[in-house]
Order: structure tokens, then sequence, then C-alpha cells
């Protein structure tokens, strides 16, 4: 969503008007779910996707002729078999919210809930009524969550209400955080592939050799710190991440104590099999229950055949995005 409301944000400094193209419901199999979004300006350019093919075709077409009309609207687009950028599609259907941002008012909207995601949480709701599109909101969480429209449906977020007037209502959440302990080689290949898929990436090392913002372009921060006091100190939230990629030096037990003492929701943690075990042991010995100790994977990554620092970077991710919609499979 941050990435979206930049791009409006961007087009409407140029003075030009921008249509945000949301699916808002879909039906059968479709490449993408509810929330994708993408953005389509007055001269044509675009951001995001709602899926390929010849579907985000037509709704790229519609939302050229909705931006010359001034108009919203909410449609429907039928998904062929084999089609988009997901070729297993075996065909459905996705409902689209054309949403028009233009002049002063777009850009204080926006602003807005730029605002609520860098220092708060809330929410972007629109209202639909009988299939018109109405006004488009921000709705800061704690109002969100004392009105009695809303409430039901935050958990579930970005959902359709079913009731008339239909409120599509969005998370304007923080992007998530990735915490990596450790700069050595996985970390380094590991920081831009977490980047590009959207994460706030933060790299902690307390050996100056390896932590030099140099190393860590595409790090939101990179810190020199003593990485199991760092996590008794941070605040984190279950859509962020935890890495350990600390190996030996005394501190790779502590790293992962600290880690379940935090509300992060992934755990990962370098290492073989065999010292895996023997970390979870210890943390039996300390205390923390089998349910706790289960929220670690470690060793970190899907199981690939991943060798270099390259590979294992991609099977971080690739099992974080697992975990992130509930793909993955338990370990044994």
């Amino acid at each position: 969503m941050k990435r979206m409301l930049e791009a409006i944000l961007a087009a409407n400094m140029s003075g030009r008007s921008v249509m945000l193209c949301t699916i808002v419901a879909r039906r059968g199999t479709t490449p993408r779910g509810v929330g994708t979004a993408m953005v389509v300006d007055q001269i044509g350019a675009q951001s995001g996707t709602v899926g390929g093919g010849e579907a985000e075709h037509l709704v790229k077409q519609d939302a050229l002729v909705l931006l010359r009309e001034n108009a919203s609207a909410l449609r429907s687009y039928a998904i062929h078999p084999g089609e988009g950028e997901g070729c297993a599609v075996s065909g459905g259907e996705i409902e689209v919210l054309f949403r028009l941002f233009k002049g002063e008012s777009g850009r204080k909207l926006v602003e807005r809930a730029l605002d609520t995601i860098n220092r708060e949480e809330g929410y972007l709701v629109c209202s639909i009524d009988h299939g018109t599109v109405g006004e488009t909101e921000v709705v800061p969480a704690w109002a969100a969550k004392d009105d009695p429209a809303l409430k039901p449906f935050l958990n579930a977020a970005p959902v359709l209400g079913t009731e008339e007037p239909r409120r599509f209502i969005e998370p304007l959440y923080p992007p998530p955080r990735a915490v990596i302990l450790g700069g050595g080689h996985v970390a380094k290949a590991l920081v831009p592939v977490l980047a590009q898929l959207g994460l706030r990436v933060w790299v902690v090392e307390d050996r100056d050799t390896l932590c030099d913002p140099s190393r860590f372009p595409m790090a939101e921060r990179v810190l020199s710190e003593v990485q199991e006091r760092f996590l008794d100190e941070l605040e984190l939230t279950e859509r962020d991440a935890v890495i350990s990629m600390v190996r030996g030096r005394g501190i790779d037990f502590s790293v992962l104590d600290a880690a379940l003492r935090t509300r992060a929701g992934y755990i990962g943690a370098i290492g073989s099999h065999a010292h895996a075990k023997k970390m979870r042991d210890q943390l039996l010995s300390r205390g923390f229950s089998k349910e706790q100790i289960a929220r670690i994977h470690s060793p970190v990554g899907l199981d690939i055949g991943a060798e270099s620092p390259e590979e294992i970077a991609v099977s971080i991710a690739a099992e974080w995005i697992a975990c992130r919609y509930g793909k993955e499979k338990t370990r044994k």
C-alpha cells in the first residue's frame, strides 16, 4: 500500500490525476488476491499490477477512460484459464474498485494515509452504496475499533463488507521490518532480497569490520549494537521478522532467547540440524514451551539445496513469504 500511495503522490505533485485500481473481491482462482492494486495516471504510466494478462489490460483501459471522465467505479473482469502472471490459474473473476485521486483534495488524502503509516496504524475506508463509489477516508486504528460498522472486519482486512453500504477496508500499517542479526556474507545477500519484497531491513552487528553501511546500501538502518541486548529494547509486531546469522561466539543461544520474548511473527536462525536441536533443548531447559520454541525456523530457509549466500538468501525470503501467507509445512 505504501508504494502505491507514494506513486499516487508523485504523480499528483506533477499535476497529474491518478486512478487507484484495487481488487476488492475475487471468485474462482485468480493470479492476485484482494488488496492487490495498481496505479494508472492520466498519461498512461502504471505502477503495480493486478495480475497481468487481458484482465489487467482491460482494467488499465477502463482506468484511462474513468480518468478522462473524472469518475470512480466498481467493475468486474473475467479471468480466463491460463491468463495472468500465475499460469496455473484455472479461471475466475475479480471485482476492481477504481478510485480517483486528483488535485489538492487527492494530495491531502494521500498525505494523511502516508502519515498514518509512518506515525501510527489505521485503515483506508471506501464506502460503496449499491455499486456507487463514495468517499475514501483515513480512519485511525483506535477509531476503527470503536466503529461497530468497521470493527467486525478489521482482522480480515483488506476486505469488502457485505452489508449496504459496503465498505472496503485496507490496513495502513508500516511495512514489516526484518531485523538481521549479524553482518556476514548471507546477511549481505539477504538485505536486497528482503528490501525488494518491501520490508524495512535493519542489520545489527557488533563487529566494526562488518558494521559498515556501505555493505548494505538497501538497508534502512545498520546498527552497531550487541544483538541480544538490542532485541530486548525493540518493540516488534507479529508482522516483523528476526533472522539470526549469529554463529557461535557464545551468543547464538542468547539471541534466540531474546527473540522468543518479542512478538516477531517470523524467527529464523542459521545453523545445522544438530545445532538447531541443541538450541531447542537449551531453550526447553530455560523454561520455554515446545509451542514457543516452534516459532523458530532453524535451519533457516526452505530446504531447496541452497549452498551459496545468494541461494540461502532466496530460501530465507521464500520461507518468510510462506509463513506470511500460512503456506509453510510443519517442521518435523
